[in-house]
């Protein structure tokens, strides 16, 4: 296939309902210079950054391979260049998800036009949330002016990236303008936070609440018959259910910390109850229960405020 290349970046046009929630320019991985630091320190300064980050935000390194130092020459440097403060060097040819990206927000820069363009793209192909993506050099210049170009509409953007992670909110909002919260209520301890969850349970269905029980070990339905699932442990699990349009309300029994290694899998949390200040050990053949401290800071750090039941 030979197809006319086309200069400048490539916008992602994040759109919802018909109307624009960001606009992201996608660049390759890259540092950007201080003017004091040569390539090389501020690449292991980067690198250090990021492997100090919580595991579940952390980026991937940042490359000072054969494919990187080619780049930098490109560019006119090498490792130990110092160039101007303020100045983007770049590390990859092209912007890559396995290989990272730089994310600018562009939102509030983009010309109406393009705005106009990409709206298009979506209703031709009768999307109401679609990423258009527009290949240009200048986002705020209309597309017809600088021989700018849709160069794909996704009908499923990712989530993952930095841009969208801010704005989801907002995208939630335009999407369930009377909300659709699933309460979440969370039960730490030994085996006795199970007990508490399941006297829980029995209150909630007595009031009309379709509720379900996860743990690392089983999920329980309102009849408290075990639901099978294709993933295992808590964190996959509340995943899965606050999937399920019959979940009215779910309650998580957390017996170990594997949510301090794999994050929080949920915003908020509607109720936060400490069953036992122990919870029970990692390793079966540990006799002492491990401190839940930790992860109860963790927990309500993400406590809502509120009663979020219907």
């Amino acid at each position: 296939m030979v197809e006319r290349q086309i200069a400048g970046d490539t916008h992602h046009v994040q759109l919802v309902a018909g109307e624009v929630l960001f606009v992201s320019r996608r660049r390759p991985a890259g540092l950007l210079s201080d003017g004091r630091h040569s390539i090389r320190q501020l690449l292991a300064a980067e690198n250090l950054r990021r492997k100090a980050q919580l595991l579940w935000q952390r980026l991937p390194p940042l490359p000072d391979d054969v494919q990187a130092a080619v780049c930098l020459a490109q560019q006119g440097y090498n490792w130990d260049s110092v160039p101007a403060a303020g100045c983007r060097i770049f590390l990859r040819a092209v912007p890559s998800n396995l290989e990272g990206s730089q994310d600018d927000d562009l939102s509030t820069q983009i010309h109406p036009d393009n705005i106009e363009l990409a709206c298009r793209a979506a209703r031709r192909l009768g999307l109401s949330m679609a990423g258009v993506d527009i290949l240009s050099p200048d986002i705020s210049v209309p597309w017809h002016c600088n021989g700018a170009v849709v160069l794909e509409v996704n009908h499923a953007p990712q989530a993952d990236h930095a841009n969208m992670t801010r704005y989801l909110p907002v995208l939630l909002q335009r999407l369930l303008p009377a909300g659709g919260r699933i309460p979440v209520e969370v039960f730490v301890g030994d085996n006795n936070a199970l007990i508490a969850a399941l006297q829980r349970q029995r209150e909630l269905i007595a009031s009309g609440v379709n509720c379900f029980i996860c743990s690392e070990t089983q999920c329980l339905d309102p009849q408290g018959l075990p639901q099978v699932h294709a993933v295992n442990g808590s964190f996959a699990c509340v995943q899965a259910m606050l999937r399920q349009p019959h979940v009215q309300a779910l309650l998580v029994v957390l017996q170990q910390d594997h949510w301090l290694q794999q994050g929080i899998p949920l915003d908020k949390i509607s109720r936060l109850e400490l069953v036992s200040d122990k919870i029970l050990s990692p390793l079966p053949g540990d006799a002492e229960p491990a401190d839940c401290g930790q992860l109860v800071r963790l927990l309500r750090q993400h406590l809502a405020a509120g009663n979020e039941y219907p």
